[in-house]
């Protein structure tokens, strides 16, 4: 998102104790789609660190002689899709 909300249609409401800004719903439809296209960035972020970190494991289970644990590939491929 730029931040160029248009600061003149955006107010600010107080009343009785309740703060509340309002803005056109073409602004808030933008910033939500901005917010799910982050949300989807954060978790494809959180998934692939997650990745590197069992592959990291896997691979020193290798070197170190271990059979490495955990599920067989099927499951990890099955999991994989279902995390879209």
């Amino acid at each position: 998102m730029d931040g160029a909300t248009n600061m003149q249609n955006v107010r600010h409401i107080k009343d009785q104790g309740i703060d509340a800004v309002v803005i056109p719903a073409k602004e808030w439809e933008k910033i939500q789609r901005e917010l799910v296209r982050l949300r989807k960035r954060a978790n494809k972020e959180r998934t692939l660190s997650e990745l590197r970190e069992t592959l990291i494991r896997i691979k020193t289970d290798i070197k170190d002689g271990r059979t490495p644990q955990g599920q067989d590939a099927d499951e990890f491929i099955a999991e994989l899709m279902n995390a879209k």
